[in-house]
């Protein structure tokens, strides 16, 4: 260090939200009722708390699985043409700075998913991908900002940002990326994302990967970030997802590897949070401290009217759509032994899934074929009596024809 590059301090907070799932309020639309402590309106009050309170710079980021994960995602998909998508508008109000993606966010296809980031004034980032392109998402970001350093200066730090997720998305999305979109594998995916950032002269680089810690030195090729940590150099905060998991846990350690780190959960039930105390003397800036912690919504934390309202129109169509009877019984129905073998609930569902499926494929090459219907048991007994078991039941045959719904061809490709 030379004497005219006197040492000074900087702080930089990062917050991060993941796996949001479409839970942009606290409203449970197969059940018809609200979850406390659940959704983005109800998170943006956190979101703003943390902002008002951070000592320095602050960047907000979303790790991805954003669009699918409840009916409004897939009403929202439905019915893009007349049905203004609400996570989009949440993002421009909150201000994000950069948007990473999950291996869901190709659930209802590349244009679907083209149309939505295109709506975004946050830069959308994924270097995952080895060949093929979706249109407005970059691999690599840098975000410039001045910090007042503890010496009185301003000075100009670059951010750069980047993002990876499983390659198993193309198996699990392969109708929509097979011949179009080939995926790379995580370490190498960041490793090559790190060296171009650097390359461009960032001065600390974060990473969303949409992918859950593992563990170092076993080789799990969708769960990856303790291995990236491990092995990629010149990451200083990786956010992680993907398993809905919450980082760090209450005694456990607050960086992966030694680089700080944060899971924020599932449903916007948590937001994520990195602070950076960053070191800056004559060859440049370094992370001389850190810690990151979870923020959960308190009892002052209430929906803010304004993020609620975006999504008022989308969870009108939800309801709209819910609402409608897909067909009637009477016989009688029950889930007490759900978990433990097969019942009349199943055999229901799985009817209603074949009759969907062979009226889409009717006159075309798949029409002769077997249909077989795998159902999973979601829920047994109730907690409330039979009216919990009435509406379990009523739940679960909405839910079988979701899964239904990607089979029937829309303007915009095939839905989820």
């Amino acid at each position: 260090m030379s004497m005219n590059s006197p040492y000074a301090f900087a702080d930089l907070r990062i917050l991060a939200t993941s796996d949001v799932h479409m839970h942009i309020t606290g409203w449970d639309a197969l059940r018809d009722r609200n979850v406390a402590g659940r959704g983005m309106d109800v998170l943006a009050h956190t979101i703003e708390t943390a902002r008002n309170t951070a000592n320095g710079a602050c960047l907000l980021f979303d790790n991805g699985d954003f669009l699918q994960g409840t009916p409004v995602g897939a009403i929202c998909a439905a019915y893009a043409s007349d049905v203004r998508h609400p996570w989009p508008d949440i993002v421009n109000a909150l201000s994000y700075d950069a948007i990473g993606l999950g291996n869901h966010d190709f659930d209802f296809g590349v244009p679907f998913l083209e149309r939505t980031v295109a709506h975004m004034d946050a830069p959308t980032v994924c270097a995952s991908l080895a060949s093929g392109s979706v249109a407005g998402v970059v691999p690599t970001l840098l975000i410039q900002r001045k910090v007042t350093c503890s010496d009185g200066q301003v000075r100009p730090l670059v951010i750069g940002v980047t993002s990876v997720l499983p390659p198993q998305t193309a198996i699990w999305n392969h109708r929509y990326l097979t011949g179009l979109i080939e995926l790379e594998g995580g370490v190498s995916a960041a490793r090559r994302a790190v060296t171009a950032l650097q390359a461009q002269g960032a001065d600390i680089i974060v990473m969303l990967c949409h992918s859950g810690a593992g563990a170092s030195g076993t080789k799990d090729d969708e769960n990856f970030g303790a291995e990236i940590a491990a092995k990629v150099e010149g990451i200083d905060a990786i956010i992680l997802g993907h398993t809905h998991e919450r980082l760090p846990k209450t005694a456990g350690p607050k960086d992966l590897n030694g680089v700080p780190a944060v899971m924020p959960g599932y449903a916007a039930e948590v937001l994520g949070q990195i602070d950076l105390r960053l070191g800056w003397t004559d060859v440049g800036w370094h992370v001389a401290g850190h810690d990151a912690t979870l923020r959960l919504p308190g009892a002052e934390d209430q929906p803010v009217p304004a993020i609620t309202a975006l999504a008022a129109p989308a969870l009108a169509k939800t309801q709209e759509t819910l609402d409608q009877t897909l067909a009637q019984t009477t016989s009688g129905f029950h889930t007490y032994f759900g978990m433990l073998m097969s019942g009349p609930s199943d055999a229901l569902i799985a009817r209603a899934m074949i009759n969907v499926i062979a009226e889409q494929v009717a006159g075309s090459d798949l029409a002769d074929l077997p249909l077989i219907a795998s159902v999973a048991p979601m829920t047994m007994g109730g907690a409330q009596g039979r009216a919990t078991l009435s509406m379990c039941l009523r739940d679960r045959f909405k839910c079988a024809i979701w899964r239904c719904w990607h089979l029937i061809p829309t303007p915009f490709g095939r839905r989820c």
